[in-house]
């Protein structure tokens, strides 16, 4: 082998050796930044599990607050039911109560008289007995 072509070996192998040492760089920061992008899709990956987890809690919780909110519309409708009806028994009472009054104030009326014409009579029956 002839020194230029051994030189030209070596050079060719300098080259050679320069290239791989900046691809072994190239490869580790290409490496290091798989290894942040995989943490970063790590934390994503934790974060979109505890939103999850929120989500279906916050879900539930709101299920629930629609489930109480029926039974609690149901039972309003129950109780407005039966307020409508207590009113209605409460006016008819009222005509019940307004018609004995009516009753009593006649008999009172009636009483009164009925004693007006025993005085009366109690007067003529002594007024007759006295005289005689």
């Amino acid at each position: 082998m002839t020194t230029e072509r051994k030189n030209e070996l070596e050079a060719k192998i300098i080259n050679i050796e320069e290239s791989v040492g900046t691809k072994r760089a190239s490869l580790q920061q290409l490496q290091s930044e798989v290894v942040k992008a995989n943490e970063i899709i790590a934390k994503q990956l934790n974060e979109i599990q505890n939103l999850s987890g929120k989500v279906k809690l916050r879900t539930e919780v709101a299920l629930k607050q629609e489930s109480l909110l029926d039974a609690r519309e149901k039972e309003l409708a129950e109780l407005k039911s039966q307020l409508a009806g207590a009113r209605g028994k409460a006016i008819q009472w009222e005509d019940d109560v307004s018609k004995i009054k009516d009753e009593l104030k006649k008999a009172q009326e009636s009483m009164q008289a009925k004693d007006l014409i025993i005085k009366n009579n109690e007067q003529g029956i002594k007024l007759k007995y006295s005289l005689k």
